[in-house]
């Protein structure tokens, strides 16, 4: 008997915030690497769990081609969601472990580029990570899609948030440049 799965609709952002910083075109460049690799980096982890290249319905993974431009080529070719098959029951287990795995690559890539104060704070606070599930899918893949679409759009619209914190060393700075 074949195991029942539901579709897994993940996204990262905020993508146009993001980009809309960038100053020149390198850092548009650069902006959309790092977006890609984080996503990537999400989809390594599920694979690491058993979600087969061929459960992944975009990006498409049955060939090696997204993996080759974004490793091989850097060219930063993933978009900022993705949609895949997972074992039903353990939806929620999967897209909270692919969050961390996200989480971990921009904490290593804060380690490694940043190299000023408060860098790994303002980055645990930069990314929104949701996701949606649509359980029991009817097999036509528009009208699933769209399903699960609807499902992440509603989950976006609740602002998951902490309160701002400040990091050490810089809690008598002022909070914006009229203080």
């Amino acid at each position: 008997m074949e195991e029942k799965k539901e579709l897994l609709l993940f996204q990262l952002g905020p993508v146009q915030e993001f980009i809309a910083q960038a100053a020149e075109v390198s850092d548009l460049w650069a902006g959309s690497y790092l977006l890609s690799s984080l996503v990537w980096a999400g989809i390594k982890s599920l694979q690491e769990k058993g979600i087969g290249r061929e459960d992944f319905v975009f990006p498409s993974l049955v060939d090696d081609t997204v993996r080759k431009a974004l490793e091989d080529h850097r060219i930063p070719t993933i978009p900022n969601r993705f949609l895949c098959w997972v074992p039903s029951g353990k939806e929620a287990e999967i897209a909270e472990g692919t969050k961390d795995a996200i989480s971990r690559a921009l904490m290593d890539y804060v380690a490694e580029f940043a190299a000023f104060e408060g860098a790994e704070l303002q980055a645990e606070q930069f990314l929104q990570m949701t996701w949606a599930i649509l359980e029991d899918p009817t097999g036509d893949m528009g009208q699933d899609y769209r399903a699960v679409g609807r499902r992440l759009a509603l989950r976006r619209n609740l602002r998951e948030f902490d309160p701002w914190r400040e990091a050490e060393g810089l809690r008598n700075a002022p909070k914006d440049y009229l203080s």
